[in-house]
């Protein structure tokens, strides 16, 4: 405001003296009439001594405050691409993080699966193992069953040879006669059963 009372005090004075002058352009009955010259070096006179006092006074502050307008955008066009610039590259980080949690993922998944599969196998082959036990143990059991059962049925066939033997002689054996007979029929029949396999 200091700067603009020295120009508004010349703008006053200038306009005061023109005033006092004929006006530059006066309507009359048969149009519009000019002023003499002097009315017009006047107001170029005024005209630049406005400007003069404008570019001194007015044009430097308001100069400076646009300069210092566009330094401050141009600060925060800087500073809103810095931003942009850390944005993007945090976006990038994180989309990097992403893709590695993503493959991460994808890697426990496949492993997830092996060690079903590797369990899978495990059980099926500890499935077989101990079908294979057990046909084996059922197997010798069976066998153990099929001895006894063979030993009984010499037993009994050797019991009824004795007494079909001892009805054809009529006479009653001792018993070391049945023992002998007995042990060389029960021979005999293992014999024939081991031909029979």
């Amino acid at each position: 405001m200091k700067r603009l009372r020295p120009l508004i005090a010349v703008a006053s004075g200038v306009a005061c003296w023109t005033a006092s002058g004929r006006p530059a352009l006066a309507a009359g009955a048969g149009g519009i009439e000019f002023g003499d010259a002097g009315v017009a070096v006047a107001a170029v006179l005024v005209f630049l001594g406005l400007f003069l006092v404008l570019r001194r006074y007015a044009w430097g502050p308001i100069l400076a405050q646009v300069q210092k307008r566009e330094k401050t955008i141009a600060d925060s066009l800087a500073a809103a691409e810095e931003r942009q610039k850390h944005a993007q590259e945090t976006l990038a980080s994180v989309r990097a993080r992403l893709d590695g949690v993503e493959e991460e993922g994808r890697q426990i998944i496949a492993r997830i699966r092996q060690e079903g599969l590797d369990a899978k196998e495990q059980l099926l082959a500890d499935a077989r193992l101990e079908a294979r036990k057990l046909s084996e143990e059922q197997r010798r059991e069976i066998e153990r069953a099929k001895q006894e059962a063979m030993r009984e049925l010499y037993q009994t066939t050797a019991d009824l040879a004795a007494e079909m033997a001892g009805s054809v002689l009529r006479r009653r054996l001792s018993e070391e006669d049945q023992r002998r007979i007995l042990s060389g029929s029960l021979d005999d029949i293992g014999r024939q059963g081991e031909e029979g396999r």
